[in-house]
């Protein structure tokens, strides 16, 4: 403490000597100290009652710099306990619009495998019509036929006209 600031226990040491406030063990040991004069240890008193207020205010500051030091550690505990909050918040909101874009894009895919296929199965049914119109009206692929004919002779006249309609189809899808 300053010396303008030490005024104040001053002051408050006196006001407790006035009104008879008096702290008897330290009463006791300035007369002691002063062997019995009371003027001397009225003041050693004043000086002692001074030290020690003075004292009790360090304890008393310390004590709530200690409180505003384990205030403001905790307020920063609980900052970076609400940030890690939020950062694994972000984290599952990241996580769960990804698996969101995943789950679109392998149904985009199946979309894509499922016009393919509708595409290819309209094909199919547009060449088949075209190979059954071929074989309707005898406009055969004569090489394919011969083919056909000479793969399956031994199984008859339906698995004949079977591969060449697959092999012509086949080969229509194919140009």
């Amino acid at each position: 403490m300053t010396e303008k600031n030490d005024k104040h226990f001053y002051l408050i040491a006196n006001e407790e000597w006035v009104e008879d406030i008096i702290d008897v063990a330290l009463w006791a040991k300035c007369m002691t100290i002063n062997e019995g004069d009371k003027k001397k240890s009225k003041y050693d008193y004043l000086r002692m009652r001074v030290e020690s207020l003075i004292n009790e205010e360090r304890e008393k500051v310390q004590k709530k710099e200690k409180e505003d030091l384990l205030k403001q550690k905790e307020i920063q505990r609980k900052k970076e306990e609400a940030r890690r909050r939020r950062r694994k918040a972000e984290i599952k909101q990241k996580e769960a619009l990804l698996k969101q874009k995943a789950a679109r894009k392998k149904e985009q895919e199946v979309q894509k495998r499922e016009e393919a296929r509708k595409k290819r199965e309209e094909a199919r049914k547009k060449y088949l019509k075209q190979v059954q119109s071929e074989i309707g009206t005898a406009r055969m692929d004569t090489k394919l036929w011969a083919e056909a004919v000479e793969t399956n002779l031994a199984t008859g006249h339906e698995t004949i006209v079977s591969f060449y309609i697959e092999k012509r189809i086949s080969m229509l899808m194919n140009e």
